[in-house]
């Protein structure tokens, strides 16, 4: 059985958004593996901040969804790391 839900205002709204987003983190000591890199886990969770917050500056934030019973969720994420630079 498939289902499918139709979300004309939220659908409107997503096509209006940016196509790219960024954030600038602090990247704690907790975080970076014992050759100073960030860790591939840690970036993911920063992957996914960063995504939870062009969600809500297009106005669908986790919350908004939530009172509506909707949610999204980032179901696969291909991550290819070609270039580590390691600040001194």
């Amino acid at each position: 059985m498939i289902f499918k839900t139709e979300l004309p205002s939220l659908d409107a709204t997503l096509s209006t958004m940016t196509p790219f987003w960024s954030e600038a983190y602090r990247i704690r000591f907790y975080e970076v593996e014992p050759t100073g890199r960030l860790s591939v886990p840690s970036l993911c969770r920063y992957l996914q901040q960063t995504a939870d917050s062009h969600c809500r500056s297009a106005g669908v934030s986790l919350q908004q969804l939530r009172g509506q019973g909707r949610m999204w969720v980032i179901v696969r994420m291909r991550l290819f790391v070609f270039f580590t630079a390691i600040r001194s």
